[in-house]
Parts: structure tokens; sequence; C-alpha cells
């Protein structure tokens, strides 16, 4: 067991339950992981609930020497730099200094939506510009986070072809959750 608390900002139950299910499967306690609220179902506002509270999460985690922090947000109709740097406006706006190397917090960013990764991880065809996805997998999420665990740390690499932004997601685990 880790001794470390991961907090975890989402914007949906989805994204929790695939966090939470790769995070076990890392070997941290369910008393170690912290889901912040997570936003009602109202479309887009998810999103913008991340990213307006990630300045403050980020400096929180900061603060505090063995904590880490875990963000989750989808791409949506944005590519996933795109989304990445409304998160860096974000952060000007609010007078916090951008993710550094030596922070523990990993930002992850399913292109389009998390449930094209959970259809992948599972083992179907999947397509990461659909939005078909989109609600109809969310049972998929905790096989989903082991199956990633499985390819990420003990396969040492994804199936392929491999969705690129699933790809990246699983390097920035490798390097700030070894």
């Amino acid at each position: 067991m880790k001794s470390a608390e991961v907090v975890i900002l989402c914007e949906d139950q989805a994204h929790n339950t695939f966090a939470r299910a790769f995070l076990r499967c890392r070997n941290y306690n369910p008393r170690q992981l912290r889901t912040l609220p997570i936003p009602g179902r109202s479309g887009g506002a998810g999103e913008s609930y991340v990213r307006t509270r990630f300045p403050n999460e980020l400096k929180a985690i900061r603060k505090r020497g063995n904590a880490m922090l875990v963000v989750i947000v989808d791409a949506d109709t944005r590519d996933v730099a795109d989304r990445k740097r409304q998160f860096m406006r974000e952060c000007e706006e609010s007078n916090v200094p951008w993710i550094a190397d030596d922070d523990r917090v990993v930002m992850i960013v399913p292109k389009r939506n998390i449930e094209s990764w959970f259809v992948y991880l599972t083992g179907d065809e999947w397509n990461e510009e659909s939005s078909e996805w989109r609600r109809k997998n969310d049972a998929l999420a905790k096989p989903a986070g082991k199956a990633l665990n499985h390819m990420c740390y003990v396969d040492q690499r994804l199936r392929q072809p491999a969705p690129p932004s699933l790809e990246e997601a699983c390097a920035e685990w490798r390097r700030k959750f070894k």
C-alpha cells in the first residue's frame, strides 16, 4: 500500500470510477482516494467545473507534501492540446504557475470522450472522434481502469492501434505514478 493521498478532480462518475479502479490496481487503498465533488449532468458543465476549479486544486496540492492530483477532462470537440491550453489560461488568469515536472499532478484528456477509451480497453473497436460511445459504456469504466493498469504497467504497452490520447495518458501515468 502506498502512503500518499490522491485527489481526483473529474467531470463525471464514469471518470471517477475509471480513475479509482486504475489507482486501486496501483495499490492505493480506497481511503487514500478522495474525489472532489462531481458536477451535475447538465451537458458541458463538467468541463467548465473542472477547469475553473483546477488552479486552486493545483495550488493546494503543491502545499501538501505527499499528495497527488489526478485531473480527468474530456477534450470533447477540441483537440487534446487545445483543451490543455484552456487549463493553462485558467492558471495564468489565477496567477498559478502551470504544472511543473516535479508536481505530483496527472492531467488526463481523452479525445472526444473517455467512453471511447473504455471501448478500446475492453477489447472492442473504437473511434476517438465519435460521440456515439457517450454514456452508453459507463459500466465499462471499472474494467477499463483495470485494463489500463495491465497494459501500462504489466505489459508496458498498449494494444495497437491505440487511441493517441490514451498513449499520451499512459506515458503521463508512468512518469508521475511510478
